[in-house]
């Protein structure tokens, strides 16, 4: 198929050895870099353009009470100082108004996160439970208890910048809110590559309103469904403006993972539970006040 073949385009260089590249993908507002589409091939760290464009093609019509932010909100809200990182809600505080019918109006919200450029992982914040949780593919990581305090203090600006009349002070206020890494939930990548393509694909499944347990799918499964390739696929038909619709883009995403782990239920094996996250066993938590007093 033609677009396996560009899966091998070696990009031109300059006679210095730099790379000469061009647009894979540019409409709706969007784009994506060639050398970005190539970060689907197997044993490659996939890029921001890649997870953006995922995020807002695959998972975004998946419900339309969810909202996906870019992957540089926690680059663009935790500002490096003398004394390390802090939080600077300016940075972005308009990113809500481009929520279709506001934050308020959201079940989930969710945040990729590029690590050190190394790295993905991201938050759920689950709003009717009033939730934060942390997924890492890798395993649990203090240092990621970061990432919850920031989006702890963005929540509560939000809060207080929609609130009318006096609004509570951040310990009050936080009482009402937990936070959760839930990194032990997550299935294991096995390799040092596919860290992005399982954030993708557990978001997905979250979405929709699957519980995400470790034993949801593994890295034999997402070799064996070549998630990779679906994902090119999918980018590959946008790019001829070939738009499959959010039912195919679901089937093309998840479905095979979800036949092959009822194949290994029959088996014996774990299976996805299809119980609604809100019902979600919560692991060991910590309260979004303790996060605050460690500040």
């Amino acid at each position: 198929m033609l677009f396996r073949s560009a899966l091998q385009t070696k990009l031109p260089t300059r006679p210095d050895g730099t790379i000469i590249d061009r647009q894979f993908i540019h409409r709706d507002g969007f784009q994506m870099q060639v050398s970005s589409f190539l970060t689907l091939r197997p044993s490659t760290w996939l890029n921001d353009e890649v997870v953006n464009y995922a995020m807002r093609k695959i998972i975004h019509p998946l419900n339309d009470r969810i909202h996906c932010y870019n992957s540089n909100f926690f680059t663009r809200c935790l500002l490096p100082t003398d004394d390390g990182l802090r939080f600077e809600y300016d940075e972005v505080k308009r990113w809500s108004s481009r929520i279709p019918g506001g934050i308020d109006n959201l079940e989930d919200l969710y945040v990729p996160i590029n690590k050190n450029n190394n790295h993905w992982l991201f938050l759920r914040v689950h709003f009717p439970t009033k939730t934060v949780d942390l997924y890492d593919s890798m395993r649990q990581d203090l240092s990621n208890s970061l990432y919850l305090t920031t989006m702890m203090h963005y929540l509560y600006a939000e809060y207080r910048r929609r609130q009318q009349g006096e609004p509570m002070n951040f310990q009050s206020w936080a009482q009402q809110w937990t936070t959760v890494d839930r990194s032990e939930e997550s299935p294991r990548q096995e390799n040092g590559d596919d860290c992005g393509v399982f954030m993708i694909l557990s978001i997905a499944l979250l979405a929709q309103g699957i519980r995400l347990h470790a034993s949801s799918y593994s890295q034999h499964i997402v070799d064996d469904r070549q998630v990779r390739r679906r994902l090119a696929h999918i980018a590959w038909r946008d790019r001829l403006d070939s738009d499959p619709g959010p039912t195919r883009l679901k089937c093309w995403l998840t479905h095979g993972i979800a036949d092959a782990h009822s194949t290994a239920h029959s088996a014996g094996h774990a299976t996805i539970s299809a119980e609604k996250t809100v019902n979600a066993k919560k692991p060991t938590v910590s309260k979004a006040k303790c996060a605050s007093a460690r500040e």
